[in-house]
């Protein structure tokens, strides 16, 4: 997903307003407003499959969130692939804010922004317990974990344990009908 950034500065409120009317998807960044591009096939079955499996699994209070919420941390608004929030999130119906899980598919054009800057902001975000990237075009994952202080851990066979939300996968299973 390729972003294109469309004008100098504007509001948090004029973002939010527009992006309600928008028939593209935008991304925000302290005032600037950024376009994004859909993702190519890879990417949206390995989206298709975690959100499957884990939409599976959510129990109440959980819940689960596809690419079209938003997370705001600050004046940042970001689209992730996959997201989980185990709080009411009251604040408003288009983005959450209390996350405990963040799941991005790194496309070529968006992997150094996934990896350093995302990764950084959404840090941010004092109940986010794991940030989860997935390689499109080779059967790797890696995991970030506030309780290993954000250290990266990469797998790349047999299963993945996410423990924001009490759950193993099969990284075959991630990557069923993924052409790598």
């Amino acid at each position: 997903m390729s972003l294109d950034k469309q004008k100098s500065f504007i509001s948090v409120n004029e973002y939010l307003v527009g992006e309600k009317y928008s028939d593209t998807k935008h991304e925000y960044i302290n005032g600037s407003v950024y376009a994004m591009e859909g993702g190519s096939r890879n990417h949206n079955i390995l989206t298709f499959n975690l959100t499957t499996m884990i939409g599976l699994h959510l129990k109440s209070p959980c819940q689960g969130y596809g690419s079209d919420m938003k997370i705001r941390v600050k004046d940042i608004f970001y689209y992730p692939d996959l997201s989980i929030s185990c709080q009411e999130e009251a604040t408003d119906d288009y983005y959450n804010e209390h996350l405990v899980l963040i799941i991005e598919v790194l496309s070529p054009s968006t992997e150094r922004i996934d990896k350093y800057e995302k990764f950084l902001v959404y840090q941010q975000i004092d109940t986010l317990q794991e940030y989860v990237l997935v390689h499109q075009d080779i059967m790797e994952i890696w995991i970030f974990r506030r309780t290993n202080q954000w250290g990266k851990e990469v797998y790349n066979n047999d299963v993945i344990e996410l423990k924001s939300i009490t759950l193993t996968l099969a990284i075959d299973n991630i990557y069923r009908n993924v052409n790598i």
